[in-house]
C-alpha cells in the first residue's frame, strides 16, 4: 500500500487521499515523521479534511501528546460529514465499568463518533477525566 499511495503522489502530489493513506500506512508502521509529514500536507491542502486530522490526532495520541491530540479529534468533529451507518447496527458505547448502552433511536454519524470516541479516550489518558 506505501508504495501504491507514493506512486500516486509522483503523478499527483497534491492528491489528498493519498497524502491521508500514506500517513496511516506509516503511522502503522511506527514512522511518525513521515506519518506527521503526510497528515500535515494534506491538511494543508484541504484543510476541511476529517480523515486528515483525525488520523494525525491518532498519531499524537500514540505519542503521548494528549493535548494536541484532542484538538485534533475536536476539528475532526467539527469537520465530519455524515455518513449512513446500517440501520441494524444501533450505536454502542461502553462506560468505565463495562456496561454496554446502546442507543435506540437512530445510528450517529459513524465518523463523529469515531472522533467523539478518541477525544474520549485522549482526555483519559491525560489525567483530565477526573
Amino acid at each position: 500500500a506505501l508504495a501504491d499511495y507514493t506512486r500516486a503522489l509522483t503523478i499527483d502530489e497534491n492528491y489528498v487521499v493519498a497524502h491521508v493513506g500514506r500517513g496511516v500506512v506509516n503511522r502503522l508502521r511506527k514512522q511518525p515523521a513521515e506519518a506527521l509529514a503526510d497528515f500535515n500536507k494534506a491538511i494543508s491542502l484541504k484543510p476541511d479534511n476529517a480523515q486528515a486530522y483525525h488520523n494525525r490526532g491518532l498519531l499524537y495520541q500514540a505519542q503521548k501528546q494528549h493535548a494536541i491530540a484532542i484538538e485534533d479529534f475536536t476539528t475532526a468533529i467539527g469537520l465530519a460529514a455524515p455518513l449512513e451507518v446500517a440501520q441494524d447496527r444501533p450505536a454502542r458505547s461502553v462506560d468505565r465499568d463495562g456496561h454496554i448502552a446502546v442507543a435506540e433511536d437512530r445510528p450517529p454519524e459513524a465518523p463523529r463518533a469515531r472522533a467523539v470516541h478518541d477525544v474520549a479516550v485522549a482526555v483519559d489518558r491525560a489525567g483530565f477525566g477526573g
